[in-house]
C-alpha cells in the first residue's frame, strides 16, 4: 500500500521522468546497436571507444540497446502507472467542480491567495450580494450560503490537465509499439 501511495504522488512522476531523461541522455552518448551495428561491435572489441572493459559494462546494462533494454520499459511501465494514478484522482475533482460548476466550500480563508477584509454600514444581506454582483462580472463562480459566499475564477488550474495527461498516455502507449517496428526491420 505504501508503494502505491509513493507511486501516485506527482513528485514520484517527476523523479521517473528525470531518470527516462537520464537513460535518453545515455542512448544519445552510447551507440545504440539498432542503429550502428557496426560501431557497437568495434565499442565492443575495444578498437573504437572507451576500451573493451568499460564496452563489456556497458552492454551488460543494456546500454547499447537503452530503448530497447528491460529496465527501460520498466521505468516506463512506472511512469505510465504513476500518471495514469494521478489522472485518476485529480480527474474526480475537476469532473466534481466541472459538473456542479461551483466551487468547492472552504472552511477557514486564512489559507487562500486573496482575501479582502473591511468594514461597511451595509447591512451584511446587502454586502454579500453586491460582492457577489462584482465577482459574477469578474466571471467568478460565486456559492452563497447563509451569511457568507465563496467565489472562483473559471480558470481554475487543472483546466485541461486531464486532457493534456491523457495525450502524454496516449504517446506513453505508443513507444513500445515503435520499438517492436524498430526491432522488425
Amino acid at each position: 500500500m505504501a508503494f502505491w501511495r509513493w507511486l501516485r504522488r506527482m513528485r514520484t512522476a517527476l523523479y521517473l521522468l528525470g531518470v527516462l531523461a537520464a537513460a535518453t541522455l545515455l542512448a544519445t552518448i552510447v551507440p545504440q546497436r539498432p542503429n550502428v551495428p557496426d560501431t557497437v561491435t568495434a565499442w565492443l572489441t575495444g578498437t573504437e571507444g572507451p576500451g573493451e572493459v568499460p564496452a563489456r559494462l556497458l552492454d551488460a546494462l543494456g546500454a547499447f540497446d537503452v530503448f530497447g533494454a528491460t529496465w527501460f520499459m520498466a521505468l516506463l511501465a512506472l511512469l505510465f502507472t504513476s500518471l495514469t494514478s494521478c489522472l485518476v484522482v485529480r480527474y474526480r475533482a475537476f469532473q466534481r467542480l466541472a459538473v456542479h460548476g461551483r466551487p468547492p466550500r472552504t472552511r477557514s480563508l486564512d489559507g487562500q491567495p486573496h482575501v479582502a477584509r473591511f468594514a461597511s454600514t451595509t447591512p451584511p444581506d446587502r454586502a454579500l450580494a453586491v460582492a457577489a454582483q462584482v465577482l459574477r462580472r469578474r466571471r467568478y463562480r460565486v456559492r452563497r450560503a447563509d451569511a457568507d459566499a465563496d467565489a472562483r475564477h473559471h480558470r481554475t488550474p487543472d483546466d485541461g490537465q486531464p486532457l493534456r495527461r491523457r495525450l502524454g498516455r496516449g504517446l506513453l502507449r505508443q513507444l513500445p509499439d515503435g520499438q517492436a517496428a524498430v526491432r522488425a526491420r
